[in-house]
């Protein structure tokens, strides 16, 4: 090898291992901003996700972090454009777009459209458990209990059948008064 390439070897080799040791903190560092944005720190957030959507544009953690970082900002429209993309551009089991779509419009003061929004979707994949699953949380969520306890039941008769089904509709039905069926 000539002696220029051997030189640089090293050089190369340390840009390799910090790229390498970056991206294996990007969970880290999502987890980091998604924490700053619940606190209200969204200076920092934005600071975080800046640098993480700069490095890495495809890294999908921080873009979806990066649409609730814009909800937090009261900035719905840029929020929507960024999930929306992610949702053409993703796997069709990744509902974390749908649900920061939902999350807009309940930002907005519009709990029923979020609430049909979703419903829309699981009408269009009503075998999907894990949106069936999102639906009944956000009803829950909204004070909806009745459409929360008819998807928590409708959830409960599914193959495969999430653990936590039963202790969600004894929750519901605790919350309408159903004290007996809660309990069971």
């Amino acid at each position: 090898l000539p002696p220029s390439t051997v030189a640089a070897a090293p050089a190369a080799l340390e840009e390799h291992l910090a790229a390498v040791l970056t991206a294996a903190e990007l969970p880290l560092i999502v987890q980091d901003s998604a924490g700053l944005t619940g606190t209200g720190n969204l200076v920092e957030a934005r600071k975080e996700l800046n640098r993480l959507t700069r490095e890495f544009p495809d890294y999908r953690d921080a873009q979806v972090q990066l649409a609730l970082l814009l909800i937090a900002e009261k900035k719905p429209g840029e929020a929507r454009t960024v999930l929306e993309k992610l949702r053409q551009t993703g796997a069709p089991q990744d509902l974390r777009p749908l649900l920061g779509l939902a999350e807009i419009f309940i930002a907005q003061g519009e709990p029923a459209k979020a609430l049909a929004f979703l419903e829309s979707e699981a009408a269009k994949n009503p075998k999907s458990v894990p949106l069936r699953m999102s639906l009944a949380r956000t009803a829950f969520r909204l004070g909806n209990f009745a459409k929360a306890a008819e998807e928590y039941n409708r959830l409960a008769k599914a193959e495969p059948r999430p653990n936590e089904v039963f202790t969600r509709l004894g929750e519901v039905q605790y919350r309408m008064g159903d004290y007996t069926n809660a309990l069971v």
